[in-house]
């Protein structure tokens, strides 16, 4: 009957991905369930999804996986761990990925597949930027809240949503973001002649420019892209997170590298955790202000 269950749950839409998308989710497996453990004293643990998309990717061959809202929720809800998350958002613009989600997320609760209760999962209709201060004003200050954007384009998270998930004065956020250089601002600034405005509100900031006329083949440079990380790094730490961390480096088929996934936090035990997982993976902790390595 469980497998049945799970069958029912994969079937329906899906996101298409490469093999090399499931990179980034290796992160839930490693670091959630001693990050469970360290919080387990905690009241309430939360877990945004601010781009949660139908619950399902499909790779190349055909074989389908739980995207991350449902990996997560499934992970939390393993006996094994003892403590997962007391309550989820999950996000998403698309209609059809919102119901598709939705219903997926109903089939689990029924079949026992997630042990959070129905009324504390909330699948959520809208834009997620603007979600953001209505999702942390429902979320205690002390609570443990972890937060995956997963985004494709520099539009779609400007900085000032970054800033947004501090304004409230929480006290324990995890963010665990993909960063888009070689797939989309190095694309962008190859095919324009201009600086796009774009880029400057996804990084909050106009410093990036001085990086781009400082660098004139920026798009082939290995210090153009070194600068360019380690300011989003700095911008991250600007706002409050102490410790940040690329946490992976997704390569495709061909080892080109198509984005970095970034995490950060404010807990020192949390930045340890993301260190010992990172080792595995080769990636570096940003140390300081424009220190990468």
């Amino acid at each position: 009957m469980m497998d049945a269950a799970w069958e029912q749950v994969l079937k329906g839409r899906s996101r298409q991905n490469g093999a090399y998308a499931a990179s980034k989710f290796t992160f839930f497996d490693n670091y959630l369930p001693p990050a469970y453990s360290v919080t387990k004293k905690k009241r309430t643990r939360h877990y945004v999804d601010l781009f949660a998309g139908p619950g399902v990717w499909n790779d190349p061959a055909g074989t389908r996986h739980l995207g991350s809202p449902l990996k997560v929720l499934s992970l939390s809800s393993a006996r094994r761990y003892g403590h997962g998350f007391t309550e989820a958002f999950l996000v998403n613009k698309s209609l059809a990925d919102h119901e598709a989600l939705t219903r997926r997320v109903d089939l689990m609760v029924e079949e026992g597949l997630i042990n959070i209760p129905r009324a504390r999962i909330h699948t959520l209709h809208g834009d997620a930027n603007l979600a953001i201060p209505s999702i942390l004003s429902r979320i205690h200050k002390k609570s443990w809240v972890f937060v995956y954007s997963d985004i494709e384009k520099p539009n779609h998270w400007p900085f000032r949503s970054v800033e947004a998930l501090r304004a409230q004065g929480h006290s324990s956020i995890d963010l665990y973001m993909l960063f888009p250089l070689q797939m989309a601002i190095r694309r962008i600034l190859g095919f324009s002649a201009s600086h796009p405005d774009a880029i400057s509100r996804f990084y909050g900031s106009e410093e990036w420019r001085q990086i781009v006329d400082r660098t004139p083949t920026s798009s082939q440079s290995k210090e153009f892209f070194r600068e360019m990380e380690a300011l989003y790094a700095e911008r991250l730490q600007s706002v409050g997170w102490t410790h940040v961390r690329r946490q992976r480096k997704v390569n495709d088929v061909g080892e080109r590298t198509l984005y970095y996934m970034f995490f950060a936090t404010d807990h020192p035990v949390a930045g340890a955790l993301a260190d010992w997982e990172g080792v595995a993976d080769g990636d570096e902790r940003f140390r300081g202000q424009g220190e990468l390595f």
